[in-house]
């Protein structure tokens, strides 16, 4: 209901089917342009608000030309960010497999990034996520029901999947992968309490 309004504008003044909304096409340019190859190359805060400033401008910029020639369609513009993105990939191949590592491991890592917070939240917090994520696995060995496991599993997997072909902020993880952590992170620690009173 609430994005039917949007979805129904979209195919009387465009002509175009965009069930959700039309920035599919510039957070798969955020997330695979020569732009985020220079992210993970960033080494301050510094460093990272003039990558910020300069990316989002020249994001800006672009929006605007392709705007300018294609009436505000939608569709248009995710058509160009997406096509921009694989030029500038094609133009160095290697570096996208590079990429694809570096985005893997942005999301997988049990820490916040150390550009943005003092070094006790991520060791704390880092700390917090590798009991947990050991814990959730120890929940997941010992748990007795495969296809709650394996449904989990596969929320883990494809949100992972999809975040990392689009683009990564570690926030972004919370809401798919927390829930799944603590239920077997509880499990887990609740098994071994268990083992320790029979032992």
């Amino acid at each position: 209901f609430t994005l039917a309004p949007w979805t129904l504008r979209n195919v009387v003044v465009y002509r175009e089917l965009v069930p959700v909304n039309d920035a599919g096409g510039s957070a798969f340019y955020q997330g695979n342009s020569d732009w985020m190859v220079r992210f993970y190359e960033l080494k301050s805060l510094s460093e990272y608000n003039k990558w910020s400033a300069a990316m989002f401008a020249d994001l800006e910029r672009q929006t605007r030309s392709v705007q300018a020639v294609s009436s505000g369609s939608p569709s248009a513009k995710s058509r160009y960010f997406i096509r921009k993105a694989f030029e500038e990939r094609r133009a160095d191949p290697a570096s996208w497999a590079r990429l694809l590592l570096r985005k893997a491991w942005d999301w997988l890592r049990p820490y916040p990034n150390p550009l943005f917070w003092p070094a006790w939240v991520v060791w704390t917090v880092g700390a917090f996520y590798t009991v947990l994520v050991v814990l959730a696995v120890i929940g997941l060995a010992a748990s007795r029901r495969p296809g709650v496991r394996l449904f989990s599993l596969a929320v883990m997997v494809l949100s992972m999947a999809a975040h990392v072909a689009l683009i990564v902020v570690w926030r972004y993880r919370v809401p798919y992968w927390d829930p799944i952590l603590l239920l077997y992170g509880i499990f887990g620690a609740f098994s071994l309490g268990r083992r320790h009173v029979r032992s």
